[in-house]
């Protein structure tokens, strides 16, 4: 049985799975951890789309459910549907975002295939491609002890997409599952996939 297979069976059945990120995968991923902090603070503030939800966001411009309560992390979004748009910008051809880039090509792709499993896991039709109706965003988090009192960095959410990935590279992300939390722990070329539950 394929990885892929595996996990679209694993998604239908409990809503969660994981899967393995390829070579050229785990490469952009490095690129874009460890390129972010080498991006200045200009940079930063000349390549942010906030009326696309688009680009660089500083810490605390976003929250999860309660509005005075930010997220505390910055963050980086990138819509492909944007994209055109961007080019004339000197970031477009740096390194970090021509590792977002690629990344958001594979892991497309990746998405679709699994939208097309899980649609014949529950014996539905295929959806149509949806690429241009998603986006990859990168959340930066500070050191734990900059949190002060509170017990998360970003408030507990459900997420209403149609399908997230999420790939932690440390400790802290938590699942809540009913009145428990259950702790995030993937191997370094693992990523967790599930769907929104309708």
């Amino acid at each position: 049985m394929t990885q892929i297979k595996a996990c679209c069976e694993s998604i239908a059945r409990s809503g969660f799975g994981t899967l393995q990120l390829t070579d050229a995968m785990l490469q952009d991923y490095r690129k874009i951890i460890d390129g972010y902090s080498a991006i200045s603070p200009a940079t930063k503030e000349s390549f942010s789309f906030i009326q696309d939800t688009d680009g660089f966001f500083p810490l605390g411009a976003e929250y999860s459910s309660i509005e005075g309560h930010p997220d505390l992390c910055e963050r980086f979004c990138y819509w492909p549907v944007h994209a055109p748009k961007r080019l004339d910008s000197e970031f477009t051809r740096s390194a970090f975002f021509t590792a977002i880039d690629s990344f958001e090509r594979h892991i497309s792709e990746l998405a679709q295939e699994l939208m097309d499993g899980i649609c014949e896991e529950f014996g539905v039709a295929s959806l149509a491609p949806f690429r241009l109706a998603s986006y990859m965003q990168l959340c930066v988090y500070g050191a734990q002890t900059e949190y002060g009192t509170r017990q998360f960095a970003q408030d507990p959410h459900e997420d209403g997409h149609m399908l997230s990935f999420i790939k932690p590279n440390r400790e802290g992300l938590v699942l809540v599952k009913g009145a428990s939390l259950e702790p995030v722990r993937l191997l370094e070329g693992r990523l967790r996939c599930w769907r929104a539950l309708c």
